[in-house]
């Protein structure tokens, strides 16, 4: 039986918190091959901006019904490492961090841990708030940052309609 070849998918996600009132947003561009889709969500609720950069990440691999090669870029050390590194410990030690305590954001990734058990996942750390970004994942970057930060500040909708802009 011939084993057939996984879609490529590129994610790229930013999460935006602002601190009073404490509300967040983000969004994801996912792109393979020619298909393209864009997430977009707002938490009135946020604790933190950590907990938008991961959600961003969440809600886009929800969309992937396939098994595929994702790699995902995010200006977030938290996402990065935590996906490529910190994740695989903090499942082994039942979700506590080397010091004991309960990892933070624990059930998304406990949610990010059973949907990537699909795929074969990399996350790859792009800088972010550039003036002049120049490679297409700053760009994105850049497209997912202005997303939730309009998402969080509730000048966007859900479907990606602009309001009060």
């Amino acid at each position: 039986m011939k084993k057939q070849k996984r879609p490529i998918v590129a994610i790229h996600t930013d999460g935006s918190y602002k601190g009073s009132p404490k509300c967040g947003g983000y969004a994801g561009v996912m792109v393979s091959g020619n298909h393209a889709m864009t997430i977009i969500g707002r938490d009135e609720n946020a604790p933190d901006n950590d907990r938008m950069e991961l959600q961003a990440v969440v809600s886009c691999l929800r969309q992937v019904d396939v098994p595929a090669k994702i790699h995902i870029s995010s200006d977030s050390q938290y996402v990065v490492k935590g996906i490529n590194t910190w994740m695989r410990d903090w499942e082994n030690n039942e979700w506590r961090t080397k010091s004991g305590r309960p990892c933070a954001n624990k059930e998304l990734w406990q949610e990010l841990s059973e949907l990537r058990k699909e795929h074969m996942v990399h996350a790859e750390w792009v800088k972010g708030h550039l003036d002049n970004p120049s490679s297409q994942d700053e760009i994105a970057n850049q497209v997912c940052d202005d997303l939730a930060q309009k998402a969080a500040d509730g000048r966007i909708n859900l479907t990606g309609e602009i309001v009060n802009s």
